[in-house]
């Protein structure tokens, strides 16, 4: 969608703040943030039983992985994300349902939002 607008595109590709992530490093950055993954939304690009991939000799073994193995493996058997878009809860509210709470307050108070902060990330505390 970037590359209808130049200055989008622009800020896409140069902005000085950004950062990758692999999927291994994003869930890391969630555990030290006191959250869990929920899942991805758009799912199918890191399962091994989807598109290409199931295809593949590998597919059953990358299949049998734990979850974040699974999804880091086909991350680097496709080569081709370009962004990670999920969801993901907070850890202090596990097993009472996730709803959605658009408040800044932090349970507990135990979580720093700067912890959540990578070297590289924006104010909302995200990840890049």
């Amino acid at each position: 969608m970037d590359f209808g607008h130049p200055d989008a595109l622009a800020d896409a590709l140069l902005h000085p703040l950004d950062r990758a992530y692999t999927v291994p490093q994003l869930y890391a950055w969630l555990e030290r943030c006191g959250m869990s993954f929920g899942r991805w939304v758009e799912q199918a690009p890191y399962l091994a039983q989807c598109g290409m991939v199931a295809r593949t000799p590998l597919a059953e073994h990358l299949a049998s992985l734990p979850a974040p193995s699974q999804h880091a493996a086909v991350e680097l058997f496709r080569g081709t994300m370009v962004r990670h878009k999920l969801i993901a809860y907070r850890d202090d509210r596990a097993g009472a349902g996730q709803p959605i709470a658009f408040g800044r307050a932090m349970a507990g108070g135990s979580t720093s939002r700067s912890a959540c902060r990578g070297p590289f990330a924006s104010e909302s505390g995200s990840p890049g």
